[in-house]
């Protein structure tokens, strides 16, 4: 599924997904994580792809995490509570993608996006980037007290690690390897 927001291209043996929101650092819509699934599906039903690239569109942010205006219709604990659930079925996804996945990260990385980041088997980044979940009161997080330590880091699947403890500087180098 193809919207504005996401462009999304096929040049064999790459496969493209670019976060197309610069005027909002790409921060993300329900469309726009919805056409990151359908990207999943379609990288892995194309013989041709080899390697998949994610990448924000305007140089300053790959993608800066969830557009707040997505959280107005929220009115409950419940309503936060699937905003998590529905971006752990995004993250799972992606990380079932067969192929190998680059994250190009040029600027922020932040929140969600540095989720997505993580998910994918590789990131480079320019060395002015920023990646990092901060601390914020969303709904999501307003019911739970901040996580207290230094780094969470967890296995997401063999040769993939996630970190998403706040606080931890997360600054790239040049070339980061899959796993941390």
């Amino acid at each position: 599924m193809a919207t504005p927001e996401t462009v999304f291209a096929i040049e064999p043996p790459f496969a493209f997904l670019t976060f197309n929101r610069p005027e909002a650092r790409n921060a993300m819509t329900w469309a726009m994580y919805d056409a990151l699934v359908d990207a999943c599906d379609q990288v892995d039903a194309d013989p041709r792809v080899r390697v998949w690239i994610l990448r924000g569109a305007g140089g300053k942010a790959f993608a800066s995490g969830t557009d707040i205006t997505q959280f107005q219709s929220f009115r409950t604990p419940s309503d936060a509570m699937g905003y998590e659930q529905r971006i752990s079925a995004v993250l799972e996804r992606l990380e079932r993608v067969t192929k190998p996945t680059i994250a190009r990260i040029e600027g922020y990385a932040a929140g969600a996006g540095c989720a997505i980041a993580l998910t994918c088997d590789l990131r480079v980044a320019t060395e002015d980037s920023a990646i990092g979940i901060p601390v914020a009161r969303t709904p999501a997080t307003a019911r739970r007290p901040p996580p207290t330590a230094a780094c969470s880091s967890s296995r997401v699947r063999p040769g993939r690690r996630r970190c998403c403890s706040p606080g931890v500087s997360c600054r790239p180098r040049k070339l980061w390897p899959s796993v941390w």
